[in-house]
Formats: C-alpha cells, sequence, structure tokens
C-alpha cells in the first residue's frame, strides 16, 4: 500500500519521469485489496487525470494508458455513480478513443456498455459516439442516419452533431444539401446566444466551410492562410486539408 500510494506522490512530483507512473498504476491494478472501493475510484482517478495532463501537455502517448484505465474502471464499475455510466464519461472515452484512432476498441465499448449509459442520456451519447465512429470509418450514411434524429438537447452536444453532419455532406459531395445545412446551423448557433465563445468556433467553421465549397483555385492559397490565423475555429485541422 505504501510503495503505491509513493509511487503515485513521485509520478505527481516528477510527471516527465514516466516510470513512477506505471509502478503506481501497476500498483493499483494489481493490489486491489488494499484500498476500499472509494479508495481505488479516488485513486484511478488520479491515474487518469495525470494521463490528460500530460497529453494536453503535448505527448499523445498517454492515449492508450488513458483508455485502459478506463476500461478497467468500466469493467469493474469504479467509475459508475448510482449504478451508470454519466453520458459525459461515455462522450469523454469516446473521443479519446478517435482522438487514438482506437476503432475496434471503441467499437467493442459502444457494444459493451451502451446499455449501461445513465437512462437520460443513453439515446444520444450513443448515437453521437456510433455516428463519430461510422464517420471515422468512412460509413458517412449510417452516420448521418444516426445525427438526424431529434436526440441532441444539449446545445453544444446539438452543435458537434451538426459538425460531423456537415464533414458527411462534404465528404459526400452533397454541396446544395451542404449548403442548406450549414445557414441551417448558423440561425441555430444565433438563436443559442448563451454559449458564447462556444458559438464564435461554429459559426467560423460555418463560414469557412461556405467558403471552401464555393472558392476558385487561384484563392486557395490566401483562404488557407486565413484559417490559420483564426484563433475561434472548431474543426480547423479538417478545414485544412480541404484547401
Amino acid at each position: 500500500l505504501l510503495q503505491i500510494l509513493f509511487a503515485g506522490f513521485q509520478a505527481l512530483a516528477s510527471p516527465e519521469a514516466p516510470q513512477y507512473f506505471f509502478q503506481f498504476r501497476d500498483g493499483l491494478l494489481a493490489a486491489p485489496a488494499c484500498f476500499s472501493r472509494d479508495e481505488q475510484r479516488d485513486l484511478l482517478l488520479v491515474a487518469i487525470n495525470f494521463c490528460s495532463q500530460r497529453y494536453n501537455a503535448g505527448d499523445t502517448t498517454w492515449l492508450d494508458a488513458q483508455l485502459e484505465l478506463y476500461g478497467y474502471g468500466l469493467r469493474e464499475e469504479l467509475l459508475f455513480e448510482n449504478g451508470w455510466v454519466t453520458g459525459y464519461t461515455f462522450l469523454n472515452i469516446g473521443t479519446l478513443a478517435l482522438i487514438g484512432r482506437r476503432y475496434a476498441w471503441l467499437g467493442e465499448f459502444l457494444s459493451n456498455f451502451r446499455d449501461k449509459v445513465e437512462p437520460r442520456y443513453r439515446e444520444s451519447a450513443v448515437a453521437f459516439n456510433q455516428a463519430r465512429l461510422d464517420y471515422a470509418l468512412r460509413q458517412y450514411r449510417p452516420a448521418l442516419a444516426l445525427l438526424q434524429q431529434d436526440l441532441f438537447d444539449d446545445v453544444l452536444l446539438s452543435l458537434s452533431a451538426k459538425t460531423v453532419q456537415a464533414k458527411c455532406f462534404q465528404e459526400l459531395g452533397e454541396y446544395d444539401l451542404l449548403e442548406a445545412h450549414l445557414e441551417a446551423m448558423r440561425k441555430y448557433i444565433r438563436r443559442h446566444k448563451e454559449i458564447g465563445q462556444y458559438g464564435e468556433r461554429y459559426l467560423n467553421f460555418t463560414a469557412a466551410l461556405r467558403r471552401i465549397i464555393r472558392i476558385r483555385p487561384a484563392q486557395r492559397a490566401e483562404l488557407r492562410r486565413e484559417i490559420m490565423a483564426m484563433s475561434v475555429l472548431a474543426e480547423k485541422e479538417w478545414l485544412l486539408a480541404l484547401v
């Protein structure tokens, strides 16, 4: 117990020395009986947050370790709240798996835990994660079928879903539908002023994508420079890949 806790302390004190984190993680997973269930959960969250901090510092090699910890926490039900996986946790895990391109892992995760998501958010969270996986696998029409359902009550989740829809229309070359969708998306953002800077990110996305689908070849270099200079812009890398 003391060795595990000391390794955790060393990991937090010296995050640039990964051996301490792995000693902490391996001890935590190998000797769960050293701790109560609440202590296991708290220490597991320490380990998950450590991975997040390393990733946010620019080290993408921690994604796999973080997903493994999430998987362990879900299998042992340490990350359940009131018997359920929260919608936030479910979506966050999906995002991490997609960033890491762990598509097979994500597919298995969706199959195993879709029925464990808290009922209030289950339909929207499952549909959004599945749609994002379909998009990543270039299955654009199944993704659209999920995203076009009226499931997304949360404004920010709805905007994320609308953004993936726009990307599907672009990839399918359905530019008339894309134009209409971008206009509807712009009006939706204008109606929801409460989202502040988040709205600006998506407004800039709609404006940039509109310009991309109308652009003349001679204008591409200038538009690319403008997009690169935008500090508040959703899906920046994807947009840059189009010009």
